[in-house]
């Protein structure tokens, strides 16, 4: 409730045990008060007059760039105005995790059951083919984000050198800077790029998940990257897919549901892992190792 000279400061209701997709509905009662919204994104300010009876709503994902006030009226007259306000709130939302990704994450489902994220995540697969396809608002009222996307642009026959992944690289990591910018304290978990049968592509990958070791974590706060990648791979075998886990066609761009089984279980535990790690993730030398190789890069 507030009175005629009460005041609210500019504040945001941008609480991560909100679901990330909800609304949030407001309804005022009694005495008509203004109420100034910021819009710190586009850079404006709208002043919403809540009348006795009437009722405004808000996206969850608005409450990242909006703030709002009530001034103190010292000239109005009496009159106290309540306000209900009715939000989607369960710890759940605390692991809300959007997963940004190529035609791999696609088989991902959220929920409980096999190939799926469990209960206790609740969260959506956004589909990005490309790296610019990655969209930053998308992430905003999540606190988690994985990405994994980087494949169909390196396979491209016009990506013939080390530089011309560089430009790949590049534009992927603007996108994570744009993503923390405007999402400062999302936690950010990386996917290094698959391996695949086309060794002309593997070289490109590997250059690739190079840059991501050797200047993405190396340069970008709060980023880790998700470990595990090896077992993707045949056993004592460098870049040799393990058959178990791939689809049987000839690119072997795609994993199967064992591959796509592992792939979520390597994004819970380095997700998990971090909650209890004060420290940042850094991925060990072996496992560096076994995704960059020791192959010269073209």
């Amino acid at each position: 409730s507030s009175g005629i000279n009460a005041e609210w400061p500019f504040r945001p209701g941008n609480e991560f045990s909100i679901n990330p997709i909800s609304s949030i509905f407001t309804v005022s009662l009694g005495s008509t008060r203004n109420i100034i919204f910021n819009d710190t994104y586009l850079k404006k300010t709208t002043v919403h007059s809540a009348t006795h009876g009437s009722l405004y709503s808000m996206t969850r994902d608005s409450q990242n760039f909006i703030k709002h006030r009530i001034d103190p009226e010292p000239d109005a007259v009496d009159g106290i105005r309540y306000s209900l306000t009715f939000r989607c709130v369960h710890w759940t939302y605390l692991n809300s995790t959007i997963a940004i990704g190529d035609s791999n994450f696609g088989p991902i489902e959220f929920g409980e059951g096999k190939m799926k994220v469990g209960k206790s995540t609740p969260g959506k697969v956004k589909f990005a083919a490309h790296v610019a396809d990655i969209k930053p608002l998308d992430c905003v009222s999540y606190r988690n984000v994985v990405l994994m996307v980087g494949t169909n642009d390196l396979k491209q026959n016009s990506v013939r050198c080390k530089n011309d992944v560089r430009k790949i690289y590049q534009v992927y990591k603007s996108k994570i800077l744009d993503i923390q910018k405007l999402h400062p304290t999302c936690k950010l978990y990386i996917c290094p790029v698959l391996p695949c049968k086309r060794q002309d592509v593997n070289n490109k990958i590997r250059v690739f998940n190079t840059f991501i070791f050797d200047d993405l974590i190396q340069t970008t706060f709060g980023v880790t990257v998700v470990q595990g990648f090896r077992q993707f791979l045949a056993h004592n075998q460098e870049w040799t897919l393990s058959d178990a886990l791939y689809k049987p066609d000839p690119t072997g761009l795609h994993i199967n549901g064992p591959g796509t089984r592992l792939l979520v279980r390597l994004i819970k535990q380095c997700m998990y892992a971090s909650k209890f790690d004060k420290g940042k993730i850094n991925s060990n030398k072996s496992y560096r190792n076994a995704l960059v190789h020791s192959a010269r890069p073209p």
